[in-house]
């Protein structure tokens, strides 16, 4: 499995097929700081989707990380990259910015693709 490939399903926004390989991935420290790197950084809104998305899944987030994850979060044009952002900091216990946070997540909840991972995330 390469990062070109997932790259590629994700302007395809092919999600179905980036959602399948994320978990074999996520904890795999050359995607791991694909994503950290480069991903979060991208200029098409779908690869910073897919970064997040896979730093969501991963084990274990650093401070910096978790920074980026918040600024997007915060500032992102892209709704889904600031959704995922959420989930992600929810995932690995972010305290910083809780309510914040929680009202991101509640904001997903009124998107169907997503509301069921958002309510999780609510729910604790």
């Amino acid at each position: 499995m390469m990062i070109k490939e997932l790259i590629k399903a994700a302007k395809e926004k092919n999600w179905d097929f980036v959602d399948s390989k994320i978990p074999k991935i996520s904890n795999s420290p050359k995607f791991v700081e694909w994503a950290e790197n480069k991903g979060l950084n991208h200029k098409n809104e779908n690869i910073r989707d897919l970064a997040v998305s896979l730093l969501e899944k991963t084990s274990t987030l650093d401070e910096k990380t978790q920074e980026k994850l918040y600024a997007l979060m915060s500032k992102d044009s892209n709704p889904y990259v600031r959704f995922r952002s959420a989930f992600a900091l929810t995932r690995h216990e972010y305290t910083k910015h809780s309510q914040e946070i929680i009202d991101v997540l509640k904001q997903a909840t009124q998107d169907p693709d997503i509301r069921e991972i958002a309510e999780g995330y609510l729910k604790g």
